[in-house]
């Protein structure tokens, strides 16, 4: 019987229709609820009490950033325990990562949160959006005054093994690599092959207790709001993501192929784009500085898709298009077949090189950080590289060792690097050291090329930071959901150039780094940016 209140929300919508034409009140509740409590019960018994139907929306589980291995309960399961109650008249599950959509739909005559959202300042940017969407459609926001708990709080209190911070230093774990010492909190990856990386991951949790015991929630979110002061130039290549999701028909009787067919299609502005997006969410000016093809140059897409605060300069190639990577998908399950690249990397043409490089002499120096988003596909040369070190203020570096490059695209290529952001592949080839531990090539690279600080990310066992002090931390994995790995080094450059350029604590550094890759890696390619209230609220809860 239960089962029967969960329906889509349109025809939710049309039943509600019908009980407002005859004078009935609808009121409407929004939540995860991922545990539900007596907290929230007592919280919808109150908000039913204001009218004739409540109607509760569900977050669904690709919006929930709530921290490691959350949602704990699956979209279908929230919206089953909330039909079990009594209070309850309709269950729909979202479709957004805010009510807003579905307060449109529902129409409520009341919308309801609770005690700890009232009399807030300044409310959240998702809930002043959501006050706002009530007031469209008449209605008011109301709130109850029942006892608060955290669904949040309680999930984290499960009992997990962890590391004891007191113990002495020579009983916490060492490395059998011959590696530097771990810092106090910096857990060294153990995570398997096989082994989740979300909830139960005892390394995310060992470094979020040692990380608690040396900053607070509220030093952090401090951290990132002083970014919007910083004028950052992000320079790169412009790269179009094509996604094409097909099915496969069969193996085609004349050749050994499988035939597919194609479903349909979206695009997404990648590459040095999707750098500066990110970089816009924190940064209040961003100049963006890249290159388009004088075929098929897609400007106007490449306009529309950047953030309001990042203004671009564009270079044409002439005879070539802009650079676009074609990935055909297997449409049930996201599994890339096979892609296609579309572009010219050879050298820019001399003519084309010398009006950037001119730009550059004179534009760098006014911005507080450089970062370059370097794919290899032939906009920075050895001189471009050169001009950058000698008239950035802040230099902040990722050089991509990707299919169309491997191997000619390093690090070295700049004279220096104030920042050096890079996988475990990329530094391996830089320093031309293929077993050495991750610290020791860090160090190498900081004396090549006089790094402050160094970032190696290394895939499922999370990512390695360190300075000059040579005190490196190891931020394991804080997602144990993937969806599409594609563009998490991008997002993590992004987020973490303008914290090092800030000054930010290295550990917090690899911290806010990890965030950024926990949200990236639940994102389909760069269809959207990082975006700061999803940032904060994932610091907020996994530091609780």
């Amino acid at each position: 019987m239960s089962k029967r209140k969960i329906l889509p929300l349109e025809v939710i919508a049309a039943r509600l229709a019908a009980m407002k034409r005859v004078g009935k009140t609808i009121v409407h509740c929004h939540g995860c609820f991922d545990l539900l409590h007596v907290g929230h019960i007592k919280h919808l018994q109150a908000a039913k009490r204001m009218g004739d139907a409540l109607v509760v929306t569900v977050t669904p589980d690709k919006y929930v950033n709530k921290g490691l291995g959350r949602p704990a309960f699956t979209e279908d399961l929230r919206a089953e325990s909330l039909a079990s109650l009594e209070c309850v008249d309709f269950v729909a599950i979202d479709r957004g990562p805010t009510a807003v959509e579905a307060i449109r739909i529902v129409r409520p005559d009341y919308y309801v949160k609770g005690q700890e959202f009232e009399n807030l300042p300044r409310p959240p940017a998702r809930l002043q959006a959501e006050i706002d969407a009530v007031g469209q459609v008449g209605g008011q926001i109301r709130f109850t005054h029942e006892a608060v708990f955290s669904s949040t709080a309680l999930l984290n209190q499960r009992d997990v093994r962890g590391w004891d911070e007191s113990a002495p230093t020579e009983e916490r774990p060492t490395r059998e690599d011959g590696g530097p010492p771990i810092s106090p909190g910096g857990a060294s990856s153990t995570t398997g092959p096989n082994q989740s990386a979300g909830a139960c991951s005892e390394d995310a949790r060992r470094f979020l207790d040692g990380f608690r015991s040396r900053h607070s929630v509220d030093e952090v979110l401090a951290g990132l709001a002083g970014l919007r002061d910083l004028r950052a130039l992000v320079i790169g290549e412009a790269i179009i993501d094509e996604y094409r999701y097909c099915l496969p028909l069969g193996k085609s009787p004349k050749e050994a192929i499988v035939t597919t067919r194609e479903v349909r299609r979206e695009r997404h502005a990648g590459g040095a784009l999707a750098c500066a997006n990110h970089v816009g969410g924190f940064c209040g000016e961003v100049h963006l500085v890249t290159c388009l093809g004088g075929n098929d140059s897609q400007e106007r897409f490449v306009r529309d898709h950047l953030r309001p605060n990042v203004t671009p300069r564009f270079f044409v190639r002439p005879g070539a298009p802009t650079i676009t990577k074609r990935r055909y998908m297997w449409e049930p399950f996201l599994v890339k077949m096979f892609e296609v690249a579309c572009m010219d990397d050879t050298p820019l043409p001399s003519e084309v090189e010398h009006e950037m490089l001119d730009y550059l002499d004179g534009t760098l120096p006014a911005y507080d950080v450089v970062i370059v988003a370097d794919y290899g596909h032939g906009f920075l040369s050895p001189r471009a590289a050169a001009t950058l070190a000698r008239r950035a203020r802040f230099l902040a570096v990722n050089t991509q060792a990707n299919a169309a490059n491997l191997g000619f695209n390093l690090i070295t290529k700049y004279p220096r690097v104030d920042y050096a952001c890079i996988d475990e592949a990329e530094i391996r080839l830089a320093v031309g050291d293929r077993w050495s531990p991750v610290g020791t090539l860090a160090d190498t690279l900081r004396g090549l090329r006089g790094c402050s600080a160094v970032s190696v990310t290394r895939g499922r066992h999370g990512a390695l930071t360190c300075g000059e002090d040579g005190v490196w931390w190891e931020v394991p994995v804080l997602s144990g959901e993937v969806v599409d790995r594609m563009g998490a080094g991008d997002a993590y450059l992004a987020v973490t150039a303008p914290c090092v350029a800030a000054g930010m604590p290295l550990d917090m550094v690899g911290f806010v780094g990890g965030v950024a890759g926990a949200l990236a890696v639940r994102i389909v390619g760069n269809r959207s940016p990082i975006e700061p209230a999803d940032v904060h609220q994932l610091v907020t809860t996994v530091l609780r």
